[in-house]
Formats: C-alpha cells, sequence, structure tokens
C-alpha cells in the first residue's frame, strides 16, 4: 500500500480546512479532496491525520498538529476621555470559548502595567480609573479562553489636562531632594545641575481644590560625565603617556582607543581603572600621528569621547635629538683665574649599532655677573676633564 497523499490545511478560529492531491491510480470518491472540521476550541491543539483507504487496506497515517488561533478583537475604540479615566468599547465575540477579556494599562514609553483587570466574556465596555491627567497611555484588550490567549489589540490615549493645573515635580537622590515651584499647564520640565551618574526619584503630583493626586513616579539615571583636559608627555617613537582630569560623578574603569590613518582603530588593554588619570600606549609607529580618545565607564554606560592628537617622535629625533648629557660634574684646582673640571660620560644608550654615538663636549664658560670674554673649548668624545685658564676673578658661569 502506497503512502498517504501530502495535505494542507486552512485554520481559522473554530474550524480547519484540509485539503490534498489524490496519490495517483488509488480512487477516491469523486470531487472529494478536502474536507471541513468544525466547532473546534480556540487554543487547543490538534493532532490531525490523514489515511489513504482501499478496500481494507489503509496507508501509514500523514500527520499534523494545528492549533486554532485565539480571535483578537478588531474594533476596539475609545468613546471619553477625562483627566483621569478613559473609556473603551468593542464588540464581544460570539464564540463560547472566550472566558474573558484582560485589560492592561500601561504608561506610554513604559514596559511594567500600572493597572490589569478581566471582564466577563460578554461585557463590551470597560472605564479604566485613577489616571494621571495629560498623561499618555497605552490600552490593550486581550481575548482569553480556558486554553490560550489572543495577541492584544491596542490604542495609545492621553488624558486631558484641565486647565489652570499645577503640577509639583520633585527630585531625589541620596545626594540631594530639590522640589520644583509649582507649573501651570505644563506637562515637561528640566532638572539641571544634576550628578552625573547617579540614580534620582522623579515625582509629579497634580495640585487642585481637593488636595495632591498621587504622585507619578519614575527613576532615571543621569549620563556618565566625560573627562576632560587631555595632555601627551613621555614623547618617544613608540610611546606615549596621556594624562586627562577625572570627570564628574563615579567611574568605573576608562577605555582607550588610538588610531592613525595608516592603522585601523585600536584599544588599550588591560583598560584604566577609575581611580586613575594617565595611561601609557606602546607600540605606536615612528613619526605618526595618532588620536587619541577617552571614554569613562560606569557599569555599562558610557561618556562622550575626549578626543586629542599626538605625533610620535621620528627615529632619527631620538637618535641624536635626545643624547643624554654627561653626569657628575666636579671641580678642582681652583684658583683665582683658572680651575680642572671633571665629569662622568654618558652611559651607552646614545650608542647605536650601525651608527655613531658620541663625537665630542662642547664647555662654554662665561662671566655670570659682568661683561667678558666667553671662552669656548671643543674636546674629544674619549675625554671627560678639562683645565680653563685666563679667567676673570670670581665671575665665573660654566654651561
Amino acid at each position: 500500500m502506497g503512502n498517504a497523499p501530502q495535505f494542507n490545511t486552512d485554520v481559522t478560529d473554530t474550524s480547519i480546512v484540509i485539503s490534498w492531491s489524490p496519490v495517483p491510480r488509488i480512487g477516491y470518491k469523486a470531487g472529494e479532496n478536502s474536507c471541513t472540521l468544525e466547532n473546534l476550541s480556540p487554543g487547543v491543539e490538534y493532532n490531525v491525520s490523514v489515511v489513504t483507504v482501499k478496500d481494507d487496506m489503509e496507508s501509514a497515517p500523514v500527520s499534523t498538529i494545528i492549533t486554532p488561533e485565539v480571535p483578537q478583537l478588531t474594533d476596539l475604540t475609545f468613546e471619553g476621555v477625562t483627566d483621569t479615566t478613559i473609556s473603551l468599547r468593542w464588540s464581544p465575540l460570539s464564540t463560547t470559548t472566550v472566558t474573558g477579556y484582560k485589560i492592561t494599562v500601561v504608561a506610554a514609553g513604559e514596559s511594567i502595567p500600572i493597572f490589569e483587570d478581566m471582564v466577563l466574556p460578554t461585557s463590551g465596555q470597560y472605564t479604566v480609573h485613577g489616571l494621571e491627567p495629560g498623561i499618555d497611555y497605552d490600552i490593550s484588550v486581550t481575548t482569553v479562553t480556558e486554553h490560550g490567549e489572543s495577541e492584544p489589540t491596542t490604542f495609545t490615549q492621553q488624558t486631558y489636562l484641565l486647565p489652570n493645573t499645577e503640577y509639583l515635580v520633585s527630585v531625589v537622590c541620596v545626594y540631594e531632594q530639590r522640589e520644583s515651584s509649582p507649573v501651570v499647564d505644563q506637562t515637561e520640565f528640566t532638572f539641571s545641575g544634576l550628578m552625573p551618574t547617579a540614580e534620582y526619584v522623579f515625582s509629579v503630583n497634580a495640585l487642585g481644590q481637593n488636595g495632591e493626586s498621587s504622585p507619578l513616579v519614575v527613576n532615571a539615571v543621569t549620563n556618565v560625565d566625560r573627562p576632560k583636559d587631555l595632555t601627551f608627555s613621555d614623547i618617544d617613537s613608540t610611546s606615549l603617556r596621556i594624562t586627562w582630569d577625572s570627570p564628574e560623578g563615579f567611574v568605573t574603569s576608562y577605555r582607550v582607543l588610538y588610531a592613525s590613518s595608516e592603522e585601523g582603530e585600536r584599544e588599550l588593554y588591560p583598560a584604566p581603572r577609575g581611580d586613575v588619570e594617565s595611561a601609557v600606549i606602546y607600540g605606536l609607529q615612528p613619526g605618526t600621528e595618532y588620536t587619541v580618545k577617552v571614554i569613562a565607564m560606569h557599569d555599562g554606560t558610557t561618556s562622550t569621547p575626549l578626543i586629542g592628537t599626538q605625533a610620535t617622535g621620528s627615529f632619527i629625533t631620538n637618535l641624536f635629538g635626545a643624547i643624554s648629557p654627561p653626569s657628575n660634574l666636579q671641580f678642582s684646582e681652583v684658583g683665582p683665574t683658572s680651575f680642572t673640571m671633571r665629569w662622568t660620560a654618558p652611559g651607552q644608550e646614545n650608542l647605536i649599532t650601525g651608527l655613531p654615538g658620541l663625537t665630542g663636549y662642547r664647555v662654554v664658560v662665561n662671566p655670570k655677573k659682568t661683561s667678558g670674554p666667553t671662552k669656548e673649548i671643543n674636546l674629544s668624545p674619549d675625554t671627560t676633564q678639562a683645565h680653563i685658564p685666563g679667567l676673570m676673578v670670581s665671575v665665573t658661569e660654566i654651561h
């Protein structure tokens, strides 16, 4: 016996239409390649099978799982609005499997419902009470059965703002508590001068002749402040030091990004801690201008970047423009018109493999507090002392 035919289904809220193509050479009753299953329950899972029958023989069944959708309201409207209420209307569904309708109210832009309620399946009207004036609300109605729920039908509506209504706006955090003067016919207020990376609790109360309304409360965290005054120092051909001033507020760490026109953007690792104000970037290219960004971090929040540019030193400059000086300068045999001076040669850092190192010393002697001739002596690189004769009495300065 062959396999049963493949089939398709068309599902409504209370019925399923099944259609198939007959298996070749196996007879069906004329025109019968579909059937309708009626009086099904929305949200209930059904296992539907089709079997080919010939005389006393049957094929293996072809099966599928089908769940009729719970019907969704399509004609939800609002019929009345005041400063504290919104009234809804809809046409109740005729199916007997509906057990009720769920009403959900969310302040626009929020995710947590401020109000939920259930009404009977015969209900087609509902009024939401206790709302705040001048606020947008997302109101949803969901069809409920014993076996599931429909997709919600939602619309947004704003409550009326009564004329000449006063509002009191306050902000509180662990550092301070501030309160505005009453504002009239206004639904927006700006608090300035708050502390960065601090959590504040904002509340708004409507003031009327009968007293204050309950507060509308929301929590918010201010942004991370930006670091300040980026400077560069200790500039070498392959490294440089950056220094910045810490921003106000809390900083858990910093991100340091650097890039040149020849290289892509790279990040400094490990990231500087929140209590440091300096970092050294290594592995740079000589004679190259870099753009450096310093970003303050507080948990997962970032500040706007502090940006600066600095070029590294060239390789030649490092060889010849930063020669270490001699050290340990000493004087002896000091007389009225002469003296002898000795010094220690610079370290080996000036001797670069394949390039000439130290080429000599220059000693310059001139009077410090009176006019007179300047003496200049050039010495060989292997010399570490010099005798200076013919000086004026007690007026010598050495460079």
